[in-house]
């Protein structure tokens, strides 16, 4: 993976990142070149293929032993979902802090979630 191949869009709209959220410049190592992820492929875990979930499973166990990290390719995020994420999570933030508090959250004022993961309608 090169560093052209990563999308910074997201930061460039982040007009306040606080400085200690950068590396100090003389901490700094230099790269060694391109960091080859492994890549995993989720087509076949999302299609129920048992053989396939299991070599996902396997690939993703090597990839945190050995590298720590893995790109993930065909798992089913529409193109978009990320930006949708944050541009909710910006305005959830953005809010006065006693609209936020609305959402806190302890075991004894738990949440109610509803969801499904239907994908087809049959």
């Amino acid at each position: 993976m090169n560093s052209s191949d990563v999308n910074f869009s997201l930061l460039q709209s982040q007009p306040n990142i606080p400085p200690e959220f950068f590396w100090p410049e003389n901490d700094l190592t230099p790269s060694e070149g391109d960091l080859n992820l492994p890549i995993i492929d989720m087509s076949g875990f999302l299609n129920g293929d048992e053989a396939e979930t299991q070599r996902a499973a396997k690939s993703v166990r090597e990839a945190c032993m050995t590298h720590g990290t893995f790109l993930v390719i065909n798992h089913g995020f529409k193109s978009g979902m990320a930006e949708k994420t944050l541009d909710i999570s910006s305005l959830f933030f953005g809010l006065p802090k006693d609209e936020k508090l609305k959402a806190y959250r302890t075991p004894e004022r738990p949440a109610l979630v509803s969801s499904n993961n239907l994908s087809k309608c049959e």
